[in-house]
């Protein structure tokens, strides 16, 4: 036997080991294995905001670092007791929980003031422009896929996910004015009305977002992180 029908031969062979990973990792994908439910949680987005016109402005060092110490500081967040799945999408990143209001918005307000901190600390970081915050609770789809054995697959969706991410239309942030200054928060009237804190100040603002029903956009506020006691 050659030395190439030696090495054909052996990587034939495959021991028992490898097998039983390959099992484990075996894909299933079957309709019955589907499952959507609702759920009620709480929808969380966190975005660098003015950071399409940051990208212009910067070098893309200091781009790559910003990214990186977000993106990093993100999962830190999502190791916290209130998150149940994280999503980064880019220079934002969305958090589920599905907790008790109250209990999941006070950790995440910590989490999020100890970020804005953090950047501001950092010359580079500190360049943006706020780090934006949109919360809403309530009724959203959750589906689950035991797509690999052991691991197993979720998601979410509706149109709560989607106000998270529309409802940042609304936070406006002049170029320059800091990461502290323009780190807002965003919530819905019908979100801002079950915690049970409610903050010092607010600003009332209707707006019109693309694709959510008008009746959820009647009352949106814009509140600074110090105003929640």
């Amino acid at each position: 036997m050659s030395n190439t029908d030696r090495v054909e031969a052996e990587s034939a062979v495959i021991d028992a080991t490898t097998i039983e990973y390959l099992r484990k990792c075996s894909i299933n994908l079957s309709p019955e294995k589907y499952e959507i439910t609702k759920v009620d949680a709480t929808v969380m987005v966190l975005d660098i905001r003015g950071f399409t016109g940051l990208c212009s402005r910067v070098d893309s060092d200091t781009i790559c670092e910003i990214i990186k110490e977000f993106v990093l500081s993100a999962l830190e967040i999502s190791l916290c007791p209130f998150c149940d799945y994280v999503k980064t999408l880019g220079d934002g990143v969305l958090f589920i929980g599905e907790g008790q209001l109250d209990e999941v918005f006070a950790e995440l307000l910590s989490s999020y003031r100890n970020l804005i901190s953090s950047f501001e600390g950092d010359e580079r970081l500190s360049l943006i422009d706020g780090i934006g915050l949109s919360v809403v609770h309530g009724e959203v789809f959750k589906y689950e896929i035991p797509a690999v054995r052991g691991l197993g697959y979720k998601d979410y969706f509706g149109t709560l996910v989607n106000l998270a991410f529309r409802l940042h239309e609304v936070i406006k942030v002049g170029a320059g004015g800091g990461v502290a200054q323009g780190s807002k928060i965003v919530m819905t009237d019908a979100t801002l009305g079950l915690l049970k804190s409610q903050p010092n100040r607010t600003l009332a603002v209707t707006a019109a977002l693309k694709g959510i029903p008008e009746d959820m956009t009647r009352g949106i506020f814009i509140i600074a992180p110090e105003d929640f006691e």
